[in-house]
């Protein structure tokens, strides 16, 4: 079953960071689920792209700091 990572743990000797989704067996999840380290992702649940204002805009122009006046 696939697990999404709240806590930064170690799980089968790979350290992890929150937001990772891993295929964790039942025997050494449910002591992660308890602590709270990690949580069921429910599997009938479609993946959706959360990404803001990344379209197909042209991206805006940085402007740097401007330049000190010499004199």
């Amino acid at each position: 079953m696939q697990y999404r990572v709240i806590r930064g743990c170690v799980i089968a000797r790979q350290p992890t960071q929150p937001g990772d989704v891993l295929v964790v067996d039942d025997r050494e999840a449910r002591p992660l689920v308890a602590a709270g380290n990690i949580e069921p992702l429910p599997e009938d649940q479609p993946r959706e792209d959360r990404a803001i204002g990344l379209g197909e805009d042209k991206p805006r122009r940085r402007r740097g700091r401007p330049p000190k006046n010499a004199g």
